[in-house]
């Protein structure tokens, strides 16, 4: 059994209501992946025994957008990728989760309009291998901190980096979401079970 502790986004609904949420589909995605698992919310800094940690999608940095949820959301994954790192627990960036990895790493990160219907190609640089993904983010990763990370795939429209890993700890991040297709896909499987 796999322990999963996801980190939520984190939404300003009412005057004063902040919500912790996730998308239902990912519970049904991680059961695809792990048909046994147990899900924990991590939507307050805490220590827990984990086995994978996601940072998920739904949120903008708070160096780019300054508010209270975004301050949150940011707090909770800094935390969260330094316990991974200490407690040498696997963790994974899926689209905001890629950009907090990449902000923490101090990589380069700009404002471009990403969200496209059809999504768009992207190219692995081990093996030239290439497929589509979909796109739903208003920022990019323009270049990551090769001190650290290690640019596994960009976009094909603009060479941004849609895929990267750390070199020395199990971090990975993603740009795109498996969880919003209709009918998971077997590449994300592949990849996201290589790594975790």
């Amino acid at each position: 059994m796999k322990k999963i502790g996801i980190i939520p986004s984190i939404k300003k609904k009412y005057l004063g209501q902040i919500e912790s949420c996730i998308d239902l589909r990912l519970y049904t995605f991680l059961s695809f992946l792990f048909p046994k698992n147990k899900i924990e919310i991590l939507n307050k800094k805490k220590k827990i025994h984990l086995d994978i940690i996601i940072s998920i999608g739904g949120n903008d940095l708070y160096k780019f957008k300054k508010n209270a949820e975004n301050k949150i959301r940011y707090s909770l994954d800094k935390f969260y990728i330094k316990y991974a790192i200490k407690k040498k627990i696997k963790f994974l960036g899926i689209c905001y989760g890629a950009q907090s990895i990449a902000h923490f790493y101090k990589s380069q990160i700009i404002k471009k309009n990403h969200v496209l219907k059809r999504g768009h190609i992207i190219n692995l640089t081990k093996n030239n291998d290439s497929f589509r993904v979909n796109s739903y983010h208003n920022y990019a990763i323009k270049k990551i901190n090769n001190n650290y990370l290690e640019n596994l795939g960009y976009s094909k429209i603009d060479k941004t980096i849609e895929i990267f890993k750390h070199q020395n700890h199990k971090i990975l991040g993603i740009m795109w979401h498996p969880e919003r297709y209709k009918k998971f896909r077997k590449i994300d499987k592949k990849i996201l079970l290589n790594f975790l």
